[in-house]
């Protein structure tokens, strides 16, 4: 019982975030969490692979990844050793709608991470020599992810599903766009992004906004104003298709697919996140626990400006497995459910949620994802309610509603 009450009193304040515009206009997304001494920041550059030129694929990714090798007052390796010093702990998140970089460490340190987080942007070193190196760890990891057949699945349905959609630019970027940056590719991002309608700073710990305000001011209130004019994305051109591509390098099958489906804060959404919650229990039980066809076997949705749900089985079997997983989704569209499998899903998705809220970093890129979204920085607590109330005659009608127009990828052994 003890560990439960402990759970809870945590989570409790964790609900209610703030927005805050400082007087440049830069908007802050703030969350006070108590009982927890870990303080994170960061910034998230806004727009993704829509506002790419040609050749500029990874340009985000590539910038961030450069700016922490080093600032002009921490010089490589300098920074390193601050880092390691105060317990500063850096990620780097690069989407297809936007890119982040956000500090964490332990909450007495929030002075130090915000001041050097504002000094990546606004003083970095751009030492050309570990800029190269950075160029060197990416290449290695783009061609180790091209070699993973998980990869090479999504990417043939990815080549299908965005057809003549900026989605089919990967944020991470080529091989071939990668090995030309440089210094001033980097000079150049910076100048075009880092200005105050261009970004949104986010705060996540157990420290006062009084306390905040201040240095916030000091250092991003005063960044120069600037104009972020937002590109509209177009619909995916999907319809019912089935590509089969056989490689005899692999060991086993695989099939995934891609339907469309509502973005987060659209109609819909909390509705068919259930549904596929639902759909991943029924196929992990099916597939993998009864029939032993599959080990990896899966249903979910996206998180985008313009959304997708997916499903993925590898299997020796992949025809046996994939009829099974139908035969499960045509299930849906006729069959109500029973409201204890509705509040088991629902259960195990909440628990999910809160789990990854108790890292401060992870909630702060969830304040990020809700709030660029939907303008409202606790959205995904507003899905929590809509689980809870969520009826099976509703879900019948979202599965058949979105349960359709599969393109669906078969690479098989």
């Amino acid at each position: 019982m003890k560990k439960i009450f402990v759970f809870f009193i945590i989570i409790g304040h964790l609900l209610g975030s703030e927005v805050i515009t400082l007087r440049n206009g830069v908007k802050v997304v703030y969350r006070k969490v108590d009982n927890i001494e870990v303080f994170a920041a960061g910034v998230l550059i806004k727009g993704g692979v829509k506002k790419y030129e040609k050749g500029k694929d990874g340009i985000e990714y590539f910038s961030l990844k450069a700016l922490l090798e080093g600032t002009k007052k921490y010089p490589f390796p300098e920074l390193s050793r601050f880092f390691v010093k105060k317990g500063i702990y850096p990620s780097v998140n690069s989407e297809y709608d936007f890119t982040t970089l956000i500090l964490k460490a332990p909450a007495k340190n929030y002075k130090d991470v915000l001041t050097v987080l504002y000094e990546l942007f606004t003083e970095p070193e751009l030492n050309e020599d570990r800029i190269n190196v950075v160029k060197t760890q990416i290449i290695s990891m783009i061609k180790r992810r091209k070699e993973s057949p998980d990869e090479k699945l999504f990417d043939y349905l990815n080549d299908v599903f965005y057809i003549d959609h900026p989605y089919s630019i990967d944020p991470v970027g080529e091989v071939e766009t990668v090995k030309k940056f440089g210094k001033n590719d980097v000079v150049e991002f910076l100048n075009k992004n880092f200005h105050s309608d261009g970004i949104v700073i986010g705060i996540v710990g157990p420290v006062e906004k009084e306390k905040l305000i201040p240095i916030l001011e000091k250092f991003f209130g005063n960044l120069k104003k600037g104009k972020f004019v937002e590109k509209e994305l177009p619909d995916f051109k999907v319809k019912d298709t089935v590509i089969v591509i056989k490689d005899k390098g692999l060991k086993t099958s695989y099939i995934a697919c891609k339907f469309v489906a509502p973005a987060l804060g659209e109609k819909h959404f909390s509705s068919l996140l259930l549904l596929m919650k639902i759909l991943d229990d029924r196929f992990y039980e099916k597939v993998r626990t009864k029939a032993g066809l599959s080990y990896a076997v899966f249903a979910g949705i996206s998180l985008r400006e313009k959304n997708y749900g997916y499903f993925y089985v590898s299997s020796s079997y992949p025809d046996s497995a994939w009829s099974i997983m139908m035969k499960e989704v045509e299930e849906l569209k006729t069959k109500k459910l029973d409201k204890n499998e509705i509040l088991k899903a629902a259960n195990m998705w909440k628990t999910y949620k809160y789990y990854r809220e108790l890292s401060t970093d992870r909630t702060l890129y969830n304040l990020f994802l809700s709030y660029y979204f939907t303008s409202d920085p606790d959205y995904f607590e507003k899905i929590v309610y809509n689980l809870d109330h969520t009826s099976p005659d509703e879900l019948i009608y979202i599965a058949q509603k979105y349960l359709k127009d599969f393109v669906i990828l078969k690479l098989l052994y």
